[in-house]
């Protein structure tokens, strides 16, 4: 995965393919609060009870860009709050 730099917020970040077929924006370091795995360069969002067990510690997290980015509501998409 290569890192790219927000062009709001100036951070560090990666575009990851989501298990769903789109890019994602995660922040690019690891965050033990995320809830999202790449596995074989594929993204998957933890949800209820894969989200609340412990992370495996060969597995990293990461969190969505857009719940860090001061500029995020310009990005997101049309109907998506």
């Amino acid at each position: 995965m290569q890192t790219s730099t927000c062009k709001s917020c100036q951070q560090p970040l990666r575009w990851v393919r989501m298990n769903t077929g789109g890019l994602s924006p995660v922040n690019a370091e690891p965050d033990p609060t995320g809830n999202i795995v790449i596995e074989n360069g594929i993204g998957r969002v933890l949800t209820g009870d894969l989200f609340a067990a412990p992370a495996d510690p060969e597995t990293p997290r990461f969190k969505s860009h857009f719940a860090s980015c001061t500029e995020a509501e310009k990005y997101r998409k049309r109907g998506r709050k």
